[in-house]
Formats: C-alpha cells, sequence, structure tokens
C-alpha cells in the first residue's frame, strides 16, 4: 500500500480546499494542494513518456497554471468536475511540452530528418488519466478500510487481488493460514467497495 506525506484522503475534501485557494496568498493552502496532488500529476506525466526532470518541471507548470486560473474558477459539479478540470490543464501543459521539444529538435536538425510531432491524443490522455486517478481513489479506500479493519488484512488483500499473489507467497510473507486470506479478500473486498462508492459521491 503506497503512502504519501499528505495522505490522499486529502482529495476528497477538495470543494473546501478549492475555495481556499482562490486567495493566491493564502500558503499553507497551496502548500496542501501541492502535496496531495504533485505525485498524481507526476505520474500521469510519467506514462505519456517524459523524463524525470521534465515531469517534475511539468508539475510546477501546472501549479502555475493553477493559481492563475483559480481566481475564476467555480467549483460547480453541475458545470464539469473538478477532476475534469484539472485534466484539461494538465493536457494542455504536456502537450506544450512536446511541442517545444520538436520545435527545438527542428531548428538544429536538416529538413530530411525532421521529427514527426504527435499530439497526446485526448481520449489516451483521459484514459491514462483516469486510471491514476482510480489508483488514487483505491489507495484512498485502502487507507480508510484499514484504518477499521486492520492493516493485516488489508496487505492479505493487496497482496492477493492487486498484486495477484498465490496463496503461498502470502503465507510465506505475513505468516497467515488459509482461513484468515480467504475472509480477508472477501470482507476487505466489500469494504473497499463500499468505500470507493463513497468516495465518488463525496467527489
Amino acid at each position: 500500500m503506497s503512502t504519501s506525506t499528505t495522505t490522499i484522503d486529502s482529495m476528497l475534501t477538495r470543494r473546501t480546499l478549492l475555495s481556499r485557494l482562490r486567495d493566491v496568498d493564502d500558503g499553507r493552502s497551496w502548500r496542501e494542494f501541492f502535496e496531495t496532488y504533485w505525485r498524481f500529476i507526476f505520474s500521469v506525466a510519467r506514462r505519456t513518456g517524459m523524463r524525470e526532470a521534465d515531469c517534475e518541471e511539468l508539475v510546477q507548470d501546472v501549479m502555475l497554471g493553477v493559481a492563475k486560473e483559480m481566481p475564476d474558477f467555480r467549483y460547480d459539479p453541475a458545470k464539469g468536475s473538478f477532476r475534469g478540470w484539472l485534466m484539461r490543464i494538465v493536457h494542455r501543459r504536456i502537450a506544450d511540452f512536446w511541442r517545444r521539444g520538436v520545435a527545438q529538435r527542428r531548428a538544429t536538425v536538416s529538413l530530411d530528418d525532421q521529427p514527426t510531432y504527435a499530439e497526446p491524443a485526448v481520449e489516451d490522455f483521459e484514459k491514462t488519466w483516469d486510471e491514476e486517478w482510480r489508483k488514487q481513489m483505491l489507495d484512498a479506500a485502502l487507507r480508510r478500510v484499514s484504518a477499521k479493519a486492520g492493516l493485516k488484512q488489508c496487505m492479505i488483500f493487496e497482496m492477493a487481488v492487486l498484486r495477484g499473489a498465490s496463496v503461498a507467497e502470502i503465507k510465506a510473507a505475513l505468516g497467515v493460514g488459509l482461513p484468515l486470506i480467504y475472509v480477508a479478500k472477501h470482507r476487505i473486498g466489500k469494504l473497499v467497495k463500499a468505500e470507493l462508492a463513497r468516495i465518488e459521491r463525496e467527489g
């Protein structure tokens, strides 16, 4: 189960956080926003083929873009989700990155060796974005469930269901018997499903 400096559960309180971000001088809220989202944005960018150093730069660029647009942002689920709004900002910044890179290469190579630029397709990017978002939401659900059901059962669930580990591997790694493995898979699975549904309602 992954961990972070700021729990991913912070993503589930974004309505309150977003209202505070409209004050660009609210340093505490902006730090919270950065700590909550930077790993997610970094992971999405990395999956588009960007190098780690470029991903780090992109995260900063996205934060500046959010700060620029935030004063005019109004959280209204009827007009679109925050997730979709943030996705559009990140996609624009990633597309700009690749355009700049291609432009720089074109200035240094011959006309016969011009690179072909293909902007990240919106459909492909949305798929990547949604996959990474689901990972974050699953992590949040597991963190919530582990506080209720206990860490060991959640570890069994993660190994068995998310990693596809065999019963023998789980028994060797965690020192648990077969009955507990089956109970944990069933029990934690139901709890995680319920938490994911609750997260969707909250978001």
